[in-house]
């Protein structure tokens, strides 16, 4: 008998000196084009459907538009904003290669450079605690089973609720131009389109 054997997971976690509401983590963000990398902070958003980059990261890093997506704010406003493909490493050195549309500032000095929304999040195990007033998130990719805390309240006899599922709803990002099939992919992997994200 064969037993199918899970990948071994990369983990990171971050032990804050008390509570905090905003998560940052080192992180380097790379142009896949150039491999011109840079060092910056990234901010856990859990709010964020998929992770976002500034406009002064985009310069500094030399990123070219891949593409235009409909990005809605938190007070309503639908915008028309540029996509970029970018490859972010984490302190674990696991590395994804993504789209992240383009933001403003997330920091007055420009210490934080993304945004890392529910697209990197969903790729792991995601948890935040508050133990002793002081916050902690810990997050392992690939996913190695399910934190429920519901669960644990009801083996110690706690009192505990439940939800219905959440329906998601993903919209697909336009590319600017089409990418033929000799060019390079877009991903950054230095394969022909064809025989990367393009084939059949």
């Amino acid at each position: 008998m064969i037993f199918s054997k899970r990948p071994p997971a990369q983990a990171i976690t971050l032990h804050a000196d008390g509570i905090v509401n905003v998560i940052k983590t080192p992180i380097v963000i790379i142009n896949p084009q150039t491999k011109k990398e840079f060092r910056s902070q990234g901010i856990w958003d859990t709010g964020a459907t998929g992770s976002a980059i500034t406009v002064s990261m985009v310069k500094q890093l030399g990123l070219i538009p891949a593409g235009k997506s409909k990005v809605k704010g938190v007070h309503g406003g639908e915008k028309i904003k540029d996509v970029y493909y970018v490859i972010v490493g984490l302190p674990n050195r696991v590395a994804f290669a993504l789209m992240a549309v383009e933001c403003d500032k997330l920091s007055e000095d420009d210490s934080e450079g993304m945004l890392l929304g529910m697209d990197i999040i969903t790729l792991g195990d995601f948890a935040i605690t508050n133990s002793n007033g002081k916050t902690i998130m810990s997050f392992r990719v690939p996913s190695q089973g399910k934190i429920d805390f519901v669960e644990t309240e009801r083996i110690k006899g706690g009192k505990v609720a439940t939800i219905s599922p959440i329906v998601v709803e993903r919209k697909p990002i336009t590319l600017k131009q089409k990418v033929g099939r000799n060019d390079p992919c877009p991903c950054g992997s230095g394969k022909k389109y064809k025989y990367c994200h393009g084939k059949p």
